[in-house]
């Protein structure tokens, strides 16, 4: 009995990777940081992109606003991004997957996640 199997592409840009204990997140809806922050947690994070535990559903396509800060930073980091996917979590809340409009540097990406 033989099983095809098809190869999966790997479609990211780049690697996720976890965030430092210390890398705390705010997501805001639409572009300008207005309305309450709905971020609960960071899951993971690219230079491109972060998943994120939410309290309300976000469509896919909705604007957001993405503040990342760590140790180190005397200011967050404020990115608007794009809700790619949104699914509804065992507890209650959401996992999101945003897409930044501009990419994290180099510097900032080593300084909120682990290496």
């Amino acid at each position: 009995m033989t099983q095809t199997s098809t190869a999966v592409r790997n479609r990211r840009l780049c690697r996720r990777q976890v965030p430092r204990g210390s890398t705390k997140a705010t997501c805001h809806k639409g572009l300008f940081g207005l309305g309450r922050d709905v971020a609960v947690a960071v899951l993971d994070m690219s230079q491109y992109g972060a998943q994120l535990v939410v309290r309300e559903a976000l469509k896919p396509g909705q604007p957001v606003e993405v503040g990342l800060e760590g140790l180190g930073r005397q200011k967050p980091i404020k990115l608007p991004a794009v809700v790619v996917w949104c699914v509804q979590g065992a507890d209650g809340n959401y996992l999101v997957g945003a897409r930044f409009e501009r990419g994290l540097s180099y510097a900032d990406m080593q300084t909120l996640a682990r290496p």
